[in-house]
C-alpha cells in the first residue's frame, strides 16, 4: 500500500502587514503604506489563505493607525490630493458596484456557495433571495450604477434584512476605504485589480 501524503498549507501573516510595522516602528509610515498593508491582508481573506477570524484581528490592529494617520479635517487642513482611508462595513460580495447585483451574486465566492448557483435549486433560491429583498430581476440584471435610485439607495438595508432568512450569516464584512481627491476604492476591487495585472 502507498503511503499517503497529506499536504498542509499554513500562511504567516502578509508581508506587507510586517513592512508596515517596521515602517511604523521606524516613524515612516505613512497612508500610502497602511493601505497596502491593508490591501495585503484583505487579499489573504479573499484567497482564503487566513480565516475571518484572522482577517478581523488584525484589521482591528490596523485600526488604531488608520485613526492616527486620518484625522477629520477639522484637526488637519488637507490638500486634494491627500490619500483618506476610513472603515466601512461591507457586503462580501464582489464587485457588485460595478457589475451587476445577478452576476455579483453568480460569481461571488460567498453566495455563489451559499446558494449552490451551479444547480437548479440554488438557482431558484437565489432568484427566491431577489424576490425576498424586493428587487425585480429587471434592476438586478442592470449595472448597479445604471439601477433606479430608490433601488440603489435601498439595496444594503434590503439586503441586510433578507441576510438572516437565507443564512447569510457572515454577510458583512470590515473594509476600508481610501479616498484620493474625488475617486475611492476599497481594498477588495484593488486586490482584484492587481490580480488582473498578475
Amino acid at each position: 500500500m502507498p503511503p499517503t501524503i497529506v499536504l498542509l498549507f499554513h500562511h504567516n501573516l502578509q508581508a506587507s502587514l510586517v513592512l508596515y510595522e517596521l515602517a511604523w516602528r521606524l516613524t515612516r509610515d505613512n497612508n500610502e503604506l497602511l493601505w497596502l498593508a491593508i490591501t495585503g491582508l484583505t487579499e489573504q481573506l479573499l484567497h482564503e489563505k487566513t480565516d475571518r477570524e484572522m482577517y478581523v484581528t488584525e484589521m482591528h490592529r490596523m485600526q488604531p493607525h488608520v485613526l492616527r494617520l486620518n484625522r477629520s479635517e477639522e484637526e488637519t487642513v488637507s490638500a486634494i490630493n491627500t490619500m483618506k482611508i476610513n472603515f466601512v462595513e461591507e457586503l462580501r460580495l464582489d464587485l457588485y458596484r460595478h457589475w451587476t447585483i445577478y452576476d455579483s451574486l453568480c460569481n461571488s465566492c460567498y453566495t455563489a456557495c451559499k446558494f449552490k448557483v451551479w444547480s437548479l435549486k440554488g438557482h431558484k433560491n437565489l432568484l427566491e433571495f431577489l424576490a425576498d429583498m424586493g428587487l425585480p430581476l429587471v434592476q438586478c440584471k442592470q449595472r448597479f450604477s445604471a439601477m433606479d435610485v430608490q433601488f440603489r439607495e435601498n439595496f444594503r438595508s434590503w439586503i441586510d434584512r433578507s441576510a438572516a432568512k437565507f443564512d447569510l450569516t457572515t454577510w458583512p464584512m470590515a473594509h476600508s476605504v481610501h479616498r484620493l481627491a474625488t475617486r475611492s476604492s476599497c481594498q477588495q476591487q484593488t486586490c482584484y485589480s492587481a490580480l488582473q495585472l498578475s
